[in-house]
């Protein structure tokens, strides 16, 4: 499998707090059968902002340090705000593996634009893949459908599946999964989470057909990596 959406990377926001923590996540990783990680660090404005040197040398260690067979990408997921395509174009944030694709975050409680903000990014040069979607409740099916049908990818997470807490969200991914309105399933690792990937496929799996979960955690990521 392979996992797009990920907060593996030690030292820059809320995902680890260190190198040991890192390579122990990658532990959990590959025992769930992952064989490729998107590191996507974030940046929020104003609550996480490292640096791009920062992010890179801390990759670059983490690849030093990672002893298992799984393959390490790096990109950012970053939360919308004003300057950001032209931070992006000036090579200030990250996309994903160096592609002109770019995981986009937006509020959780009302922010009616993400549609603009799909076309602001095709227009200016870049493929939005719009994470965790199933967070957002006042984005719709029809608004999915738009921002798909214009050019732009949707990611669900892993545990909203297949963890209790969110029923919701739960709810939501199985109506946008039977209306084929995802691309990506990911597990936003943090280190206090659950890594969920091999339960998530199983349940997709059992629920829709093999296609449709090798689609959404292999093969598609395949795609993107590319």
């Amino acid at each position: 499998m392979i996992d797009i959406h990920s907060h593996f990377l030690f030292g820059v926001d809320d995902g680890s707090p260190d190198i040991d923590s890192s390579v122990s996540m990658l532990k959990r990783a590959y025992e769930d059968g992952v064989t490729d990680v998107i590191c996507t660090p974030h940046f929020r404005k104003n609550v996480f902002e490292p640096s791009k040197e920062l992010i890179e040398k801390n990759f670059a260690l983490l690849k030093a340090a990672n002893p298992y067979p799984v393959n390490l990408y790096l990109g950012q997921e970053i939360a919308k705000f004003g300057q950001m395509f032209s931070k992006l174009k000036a090579g200030e944030l990250l996309t994903i593996n160096g592609t002109k694709y770019v995981l986009l975050e937006f509020k959780y409680i009302e922010d009616g634009d993400v549609e603009e903000t799909v076309y602001d990014a095709l227009y200016s040069g870049f493929k939005p893949i719009i994470a965790h979607v199933e967070r957002y409740e006042y984005v719709k099916p029809k608004n999915i459908e738009k921002m798909i049908d214009a050019g732009a990818l949707i990611q669900v997470n892993a545990d909203s599946l297949v963890l209790k807490r969110g029923a919701a969200y739960k709810k939501r991914v199985e109506r946008y999964l039977k209306e084929g309105l995802v691309h990506f399933v990911a597990n936003d690792m943090h280190y206090s989470r659950e890594y969920c990937m091999k339960k998530a496929y199983d349940y997709v799996f059992q629920k829709f057909d093999r296609e449709t979960a090798d689609d959404l955690f292999k093969e598609n990521g395949k795609i993107l990596i590319k």
